[in-house]
């Protein structure tokens, strides 16, 4: 007599641990990890020509991204506007902004930005249920849009989202993105980049995205972003978005492979870990290939604010903060 396989999870059992998952993934540090793609971010930002107008960031640890290293307020899902500080010239020095004002976002506020930075909730959490799964992907495919909507033809936007929105085998959000905006690149993140207190188990990949709005009228001018295919890893076969599987696999910072997945019958699941490298290290080569690329197709920074219709634009970034009587919490899933 054979002795019995454990019964899989129910979705509604699973559902519960996503619940969980989420309460936990509230309390873990993640200042240095945001810190470190903040000051990455912001160099690329600089050798992108992004030099003065607005900006607007949203999302987890937007104060960060905005280039304050140590914010006020640390409570989850943030908006925040700022003036685009002017470069100092050498990119040494591109983050922190020491003395930067922010204030928080409303709806008074211009409808596009120079720059665009969107830290999406919960990226780095690996989800159990199809539900808790689907939710996520959804949430990540919309902010993406609904941040290039607010960037200036020209403006420049990045994007930390989880890895299904590239990897995802349905490519129309990612057609959408493509009728709007160039992306410039992309880096994969090791699974613990922005949490280490996770563990594998609870972690999935992150990516990266820089995007350029397309200027009326000018042809599309995209790294290859639309499609998905089988690759082999470590372990395993992962469906990556071509990106990554094809033309730039030396833009994952860190090594692909597959990790146990008792909730699914095939038992594993894609994941990304960290190279022998500092990720700072990594990132820093990663990054300078994609500005490189990018300047090489002239698909640098060129705002509108910077000469504005009206003269009175550009300086709303200016203005005292005030703060807004509109509680801003995380979208749920």
């Amino acid at each position: 007599m054979t002795e019995r396989e454990p019964a899989m999870a129910t979705e509604e059992q699973l559902d519960l641990k996503d619940a969980d998952a989420m309460e936990r993934h509230g309390t873990l540090d993640a200042a240095a990890g945001y810190a470190l793609l903040a000051e990455k971010t912001w160099s690329a930002f600089r050798a992108f020509d992004v030099e003065r107008g607005r900006m607007l960031a949203f999302g987890d640890h937007a104060h960060t991204f905005t280039g304050v290293p140590d914010p006020d307020t640390t409570d989850g899902y943030q908006e925040w506007i700022a003036a685009i500080p002017q470069s100092d010239g050498d990119g040494r020095t591109a983050w922190p902004h020491v003395g930067l004002r922010t204030r928080e976002h409303t709806d008074l506020e211009p409808a596009v930005h120079d720059v665009v930075i969107t830290s999406l909730p919960f990226a780095d959490v690996h989800f159990r249920s199809e539900y808790s799964k689907a939710r996520l992907l959804q949430l990540h495919q919309r902010y993406p849009i609904h941040a290039i909507a607010h960037t200036l033809p020209g403006g420049i936007l990045a994007t930390v989202a989880s890895h299904r929105v590239l990897d995802d085998p349905d490519p129309a959000v990612r057609e959408l993105l493509m009728n709007n905006a160039d992306l410039l690149g992309a880096a994969r993140l090791p699974a613990t980049a922005l949490r280490t207190a996770l563990s594998d188990d609870e972690a999935s990949s992150t990516d990266l995205l820089l995007f350029r709005r397309r200027i009326p009228g000018d042809p599309i001018n995209t790294v290859p972003f639309i499609d998905v295919e089988p690759v082999a890893v470590p372990g395993g076969v992962a469906v990556l978005n071509e990106y990554f599987a094809m033309s730039y696999p030396e833009h994952v910072a860190g090594t692909t492979g597959v990790v146990a997945d008792p909730d699914h019958p095939d038992g594993v699941r894609y994941t990304v870990r960290g190279s022998d490298q500092p990720l700072d290290v990594v990132l820093h080569h990663v990054l300078s290939r994609i500005v490189r690329q990018a300047r090489a197709e002239n698909l640098t920074a060129v705002s509108a604010s910077w000469a504005p219709p009206e003269s009175r634009l550009a300086p709303e970034a200016e203005r005292l903060a005030r703060r807004s009587s509109k509680p801003r919490t995380a979208p749920e899933l």
